[in-house]
């Protein structure tokens, strides 16, 4: 994601930014195509059989694990504490 959004703001930087869409800046726009991109339903049992045969975490986890690790996501949409995604500063991993 970090490498990703550096790509986002290089370009962004080389090109005049577009306009928000539906009140959305293009930086708010490439957080909800990431989340989108793990939209999935699974009824419980298929679930618990995922989690216990595939190495990989469910896809909420994999469409939310790497933003709460994010400075710029939470700049982007003003997370502050007490929001269902916050998450304190010093538990936040940053990996590059």
């Amino acid at each position: 994601m970090t490498l990703a959004f550096d790509a986002l703001k290089e370009v962004l930087a080389e090109q005049s930014a577009p306009d928000s869409i539906d009140g959305y800046s293009p930086e708010a726009r490439f957080f909800i195509a990431w989340a989108q991109l793990w939209m999935s339903i699974a009824r419980p049992e298929v679930l618990q059989l995922m989690v216990s045969s595939d190495p990989h975490p469910p896809s909420a986890y994999r469409a939310t694990g790497p933003l709460v690790n994010l400075d710029v996501f939470f700049n982007t949409f003003g997370i502050q504490p007490g929001d269902a995604m916050w998450r304190n500063e010093e538990e936040r991993v940053e990996i590059w």
